[in-house]
């Protein structure tokens, strides 16, 4: 038995301290996160002003977060179910862009993405049906970097 339990202890302590991934599946860098708990943050974006400020603008737009990943938001409404997180990287125009599978744009220095899920079913909204979340992004202040 104790063989088991160091191997379980092992397998838990790799996944505790494994790095966040993002949803395009490369690992995000601090610089990449902001308000973090500390710079060399490695923990999940989801504790991070980033994702709280992004909650609040989903919200504001109407929709509901129910749940997260980590490194994304789950958000659901108006018959859609999509993650949604942010990045600091700006990349992309002020204008939402669809590539067929995330849509994202810029706003206030953080470049914002959608994409469907959780469920293989699942969509997310149109360019036009995010044009709430895209007016939100834009008043409410984000956190500082």
């Amino acid at each position: 038995m104790p063989k088991a339990v160091a191997a379980l202890t092992a397998i838990l302590l790799s996944i505790i301290t494994a790095p966040v991934v993002g949803c395009g599946g490369s690992t995000e860098s601090a610089s990449d996160i902001g308000g973090c708990p500390t710079a060399d943050w490695t923990g999940p974006w989801e504790q991070c002003a980033d994702a709280d400020w992004v909650e609040r603008v989903v919200e504001v737009a109407g929709y509901e977060v129910k749940d997260g990943t980590g490194s994304a938001l789950i958000a659901v409404g108006r018959g859609h179910s999509f993650y949604v997180w942010s990045t600091r990287n700006a990349v992309g125009g002020d204008e939402p862009s669809d590539d067929g599978v995330r849509t994202s744009w810029t706003s206030q220095g953080l470049t914002l993405w959608v994409e469907a899920g959780p469920g293989a079913a699942d969509s997310k909204p149109s360019v036009d049906e995010l044009a709430a979340v895209v007016a939100a992004s834009r008043r409410l202040a984000p956190p500082p970097p």
